[in-house]
């Protein structure tokens, strides 16, 4: 824990932009998760998808982003690629759900 350095201002602040949408959340999975009442039985797969990801991704996201800021001072390399991998993941959410 001696050697441990501390990211760049700049890249602290890119990993909070990155955490923004996670405060939306609830209000972007509140219109999908629940209206379920309507749904027939043929749309269990698709009430699965929604629970996964309600439950799922800001874990995935939290995650990301503790291991991104953890791993800048050694591997830059893999730090960036975490948060490109989360922003094209944030970009995929309207496609899946």
């Amino acid at each position: 824990m001696e050697n441990y350095n501390r990211p760049p201002f700049w890249y602290i602040i890119v990993i909070m932009l990155m955490a923004v949408p996670l405060f939306f959340w609830p209000f972007l999975m509140e219109g999908g998760l629940l209206r379920i009442d309507g749904m027939s039985h043929a749309d269990e797969s698709f009430l699965v998808t929604k629970q996964f990801f309600s439950i799922g991704f800001p874990i995935f996201a939290v995650l990301t982003l503790y291991i991104a800021y953890r791993t800048y001072a050694e591997r830059r390399s893999l730090s960036i690629i975490l948060l490109v991998i989360l922003a094209l993941s944030y970009l995929a959410l309207p496609f899946v759900l």
